[in-house]
């Protein structure tokens, strides 16, 4: 992480923002539907963008704190400033923060197949559907290449179709 460390913290802080840009996307493809599915999708929305800040900060941001304390401590030894890292990294699994990519997951995976649901119930194309819930399972499983990168193309295929097919808001 050291020769990417200033890279590592500016994509997490980032991050922050862009995923709250994420929301508001999930946010607009419910846009005018009234029904229970669309409800669903923006109560999921809104607990994905506190779970995943959570997960974010804690572990992106957390572990690019730590990797820059150990490397600012000259007198540390690196095998034990090399340990130190991997169980900070590896204790994301484990309770509280866990827990929170858990439920970060299971709720964007609910905002986006909610979302798919309400827009196929309005009369969306399978294929829109589809590219959504590929978007809620690859982004579900983790954020970076390639599952993130799948799952943020998808997202960005399915918005393209259903723009296209008009099912989408004119603003």
């Amino acid at each position: 992480l050291r020769p990417r460390l200033s890279l590592w913290m500016g994509v997490h802080v980032v991050q922050l923002f862009l995923v709250f840009l994420l929301g508001l996307v999930l946010w607009f493809l419910t846009e005018g539907i009234v029904s229970n599915a669309a409800t669903i999708s923006r109560l999921a929305t809104a607990l994905f963008l506190v779970f995943y800040a959570s997960f974010d900060s804690v572990v992106g941001i957390g572990t690019g704190l730590l990797a820059q304390v150990m490397a600012a401590d000259r007198a540390l030894d690196p095998a034990v400033a090399a340990d130190v890292m991997d169980r900070y990294w590896l204790g994301r699994f484990d309770t509280p923060v866990g827990p929170l990519i858990g439920l970060a997951d299971v709720t964007w995976l609910v905002a986006v197949t909610a979302a798919a649901g309400a827009l196929h119930a309005r009369g969306a194309s399978w294929p829109a559907v589809a590219l959504l819930i590929v978007a809620g399972i690859f982004f579900g499983i983790d954020h970076p290449s390639p599952t993130g990168t799948i799952g943020m193309v998808s997202l960005f295929a399915a918005i393209v179709l259903l723009h296209r097919g008009g099912m989408l808001p004119e603003k």
